[in-house]
């Protein structure tokens, strides 16, 4: 549990830095860019990720569920990945004149056509860091990550602010995945085995054994051993790796395409401009829900990998993960929920209230994908194939009924709602077939779910009624300053609350035991 402690504390830390960035990346662009190009925009990304699933093909998937990493596995990988970003990069090309007639766009087609370059990069970038990840090697996976968030928007804006308008929003992706790709790979390929004395000689020679460097049975003096080299291992056919990669491609299109539904929608009935308030409303909250679920699944993913290689996954560590998530969405994302619109026209500026209104239902759907797709990365590791598709088509269908509504009242906000019944009803199918197939105990899971959804409701209508009828510079400190008692009432009653037990049984949190009477100084632990 310490390496998926030490893998979380990367993951979020290199997030949050992450996020910020992206904030005010945003922020800036958002001034620079008017709402129907950020719509054509939007449309754009939302095609090239349904192409990203095809070109990525689940393969970083495997790469993270392999029992073991070896150099012809990687090689296989890298090949796949190769082949399919080019047969992407050229379907992308072609497909881009059609983007027009269907969306009345006319700068989707050559924003596309910039995006597609990310389809030569980015599916091995991936391959890269999910190695260096399974690998438990999160310091380096986050360094290459940031460094090629950071390089990519950074250089992405200064095309914007050369005057690249509206196009330059598009070459952050490329532009990133090339610098990722760069360090990652760099970090992941095997290199010559250097002995610890010659690793550096330019530094003073080592001093002679201590304490801490006794000598061996042998006499010479322990070093610590050089970090392994990836072994070869047997060959990987490519279709191997294919038949089990290509349910996860296939699984990612459809999830996907229910996702982007409500955008398309948006873009194809009420125009692009409201696409475009659409688009920012759902970048402000998804940029933390994919912050919170990539850094967790990427974190579980490898240990209960190694526990299902080991024999079972055990139901606590089911129970445990889905409580984290459960407090990480629920409470977060509730906080979001009311401080959401005040922070989304503090960044756009005032003439994104359209946005900014749909920002509360976007956090609570955000927060219920949350939980689905934590749920998804445990059947995942489980291989039940079957879980999957179950709750996937009932967030199909629930997202298909939504969006029936939406067109029939020409209303956005109920196209925003799809995103709330969608995951609810999927994370509701995967509870009822946990709890036919024993994998865990419901009812302690429905329990934390509860008492957190609670919280977070508590903290997200604190903070809209700090808020309420105030400018945003204002409007954050208040609602900010309301959500205290909140948040005071919480860290009082915390030992109620089921995510600090979870925290506690796995040693995140330090409990302190009264002292025993027979306890003397003199045997009390010396600093």
């Amino acid at each position: 549990m310490s390496a998926v402690t030490r893998s979380l504390g990367w993951n979020y830390g290199g997030s949050a830095l992450g996020m910020l960035f992206q904030l005010g990346y945003t922020a800036i662009a958002a001034r620079l860019v008017s709402p129907d190009h950020f719509g054509a925009y939007a449309t754009a990304c939302s095609v090239t990720v349904l192409l990203g699933y095809v070109a990525n093909s689940g393969l970083a998937t495997c790469v993270l569920r392999a029992e073991q990493l070896t150099r012809c596995l990687l090689r296989t990988v890298f090949t796949l990945a190769a082949a399919f970003g080019l047969i992407c990069f050229c379907t992308a090309l072609l497909a881009a004149p059609l983007l027009t007639a269907v969306w009345e766009g006319p700068q989707t087609a050559g924003m596309l056509r910039v995006l597609a370059a990310q389809f030569l990069v980015q599916p091995a970038a991936l391959a890269a860091v999910a190695a260096l990840r399974r690998l438990e090697r999160p310091r380096t996976a986050v360094r290459a990550e940031l460094a090629g968030q950071v390089t990519g928007s950074a250089l992405a804006l200064t095309l914007l602010l050369a005057g690249w308008n509206p196009y330059a929003l598009a070459t952050a992706f490329p532009l990133s995945a090339a610098c990722t790709l760069a360090l990652a790979a760099c970090a992941v390929l095997p290199e010559r085995r250097r002995s610890p004395a010659d690793a550096r000689p330019w530094r003073r020679r080592p001093r002679p054994a201590s304490a801490a460097q006794a000598p061996t049975e042998h006499g010479a003096p322990s070093v610590p051993a050089a970090p392994a080299r990836l072994p070869v291992g047997l060959p990987v056919p490519a279709r191997e790796l294919l038949r089990s990669s290509g349910f996860f491609t296939g699984y990612g299109l459809v999830q996907s395409a229910t996702n982007n539904a409500p955008l398309w929608l948006a873009g194809a009935t009420l125009g692009a401009t409201a696409a475009g308030h659409y688009s920012r409303a759902a970048l402000l909250t998804g940029i933390p829900l994919t912050v919170l679920a990539q850094g967790l699944h990427r974190a579980v993913t490898p240990a209960l990998a190694d526990a299902r290689a080991a024999g079972r996954i055990p139901p606590q560590a089911v129970h445990d993960v889905l409580c984290s998530a459960s407090a990480v969405g629920l409470m977060g994302l509730g906080a979001l929920a009311g401080l959401g619109p005040a922070a989304l026209l503090l960044l756009l500026g005032p003439t994104w209230e359209t946005a900014s209104s749909l920002v509360p239902v976007l956090a609570a759907g955000a927060a219920l994908w949350m939980l689905c797709s934590t749920a998804s990365s445990v059947d995942t590791v489980r291989r039940d194939t079957r879980a999957l598709l179950r709750a996937q088509l009932a967030a199909i269908g629930a997202t298909a009924l939504m969006l029936c509504f939406a067109w029939a009242y020409q209303s956005l906000l109920l196209a925003a709602c799809a995103t709330v019944v969608a995951p609810l009803a999927g994370h509701l199918v995967q509870l009822a077939h946990w709890h036919t197939a024993k994998v865990l105990g419901v009812r302690p899971l429905l329990f934390a779910h509860a008492v957190h959804a609670a919280v977070g409701t508590a903290l997200g209508l604190s903070a809209a009624l700090g808020l309420r009828s105030h400018p945003p510079h204002y409007g954050l400190l208040l609602g900010l300053g309301a959500m205290l008692p909140v948040a005071l009432a919480c860290a009082v009653l915390r030992t109620r609350l089921p995510v600090y037990a979870t925290a506690r049984r796995h040693g995140l949190v330090r409990s302190h035991p009264r002292s025993h009477p027979c306890t003397s100084a003199s045997q009390a632990p010396s600093i």
